[in-house]
């Protein structure tokens, strides 16, 4: 969790700071092992076999679309597969073709909630009957990169003479989602004789949801009048935070001064343009950050109206 956003109390002439809201982070909707933020992608390279003659490899994108509900709930798109979090865990609720959106018969449990070893659930579906259970950590390679994961396995049994059975083992990493996933399959054909059909799957590329800030309005850039600033940066209670890195950027050119606070939470700068343009932005690992502009105007001590800082 992050504390409260940092507070800036600057002292100067002629510069007043209007405040701008700082960004609050993205948070997941769903499971550490499987995001389901819109705009995340995934690309998979697939090898498909059927009794062991290999077809050629071939690219699969995925990518998570925003929310949407259906007959009540709210359900997660990755592609065409729709799936809903509760709170026991993932479900694969849904699947849609174009406009058209079928539900299961029965929500298909992916993931328990708190997956860790020895998890075990089951599922049944039209002539299916699944038993799936996790075992545990396991390092799994992929194009992608070595991951470590979450190994969920199930062995599927269908028709009711038990001919056409399926084994899945599915790798998830923390963060990333499915990286590897190896499907096999034995079809019993009508003339009597077997298929076997084996899937992988592994991960070349995640990209991850990139929160994007709304571009704000554009507005006429105002001189700061002053040749220098100096101010305090303090937390929520009012303390001084000491050592802080902050950037001054001039929003009229290209050119950025980075500042530091010293013991008692103070800095300055001097050598600024007075007719030139400025932002003030502190970043801190813990804190939210908090952007301020410079322009013209009157002056005085400005605080961050989120923060319950003095001015000093």
């Amino acid at each position: 969790m992050f504390r409260r956003l940092v507070g800036i109390v600057l002292l100067m002439m002629a510069w007043s700071l209007p405040t701008l809201a700082a960004p609050t982070p993205a948070t997941q909707p769903a499971h550490p092992y499987f995001p389901l933020m819109a705009g995340a992608s995934w690309k998979y390279r697939v090898t498909t076999e059927v009794n062991d003659k290999a077809d050629k490899p071939y690219v699969q994108t995925l990518t998570a679309g925003a929310p949407i509900t259906a007959t009540g709930v709210i359900l997660f798109p990755i592609e065409d597969d729709l799936y809903q979090v509760k709170a026991d865990g993932i479900y694969l609720f849904a699947r849609r073709d174009g406009e058209k959106i079928t539900a299961l018969d029965e929500p298909q449990k992916i993931l328990s909630a708190k997956l860790r070893a020895s998890d075990a659930w089951s599922a049944a579906a039209k002539g299916e009957s699944t038993y799936i259970t996790c075992l545990g950590n396991q390092t799994s390679k992929t194009p992608a990169g070595e991951f470590t994961t979450q190994c969920v396995f199930s062995s599927t049994t269908a028709t009711e003479d038990g001919a056409n059975r399926r084994q899945t083992y599915r790798y998830f990493a923390r963060d990333v989602g499915l990286v590897r996933e190896t499907i096999a399959e034995k079809i019993k054909r009508a003339d009597g004789t077997a298929e076997n059909r084996t899937l992988t799957r592994e991960l070349v590329a995640y990209t991850p949801f990139v929160e994007v800030a709304p571009a704000e309005p554009v507005k006429t850039l105002e001189p700061i009048g002053s040749d220098s600033l100096r101010g305090e940066l303090r937390d929520a209670a009012g303390d001084p935070i000491a050592q802080a890195a902050l950037s001054l950027r001039r929003l009229d050119r290209p050119s950025v001064v980075g500042l530091q606070t010293d013991v008692s939470g103070r800095f300055s700068a001097s050598g600024l343009d007075p007719a030139g343009s400025y932002q003030l932005s502190a970043k801190l690992i813990g804190y939210e950050g908090v952007e301020v502009s410079g322009s013209g105007g009157c002056g005085g001590a400005i605080e961050n109206e989120r923060d319950s800082g003095r001015s000093g």
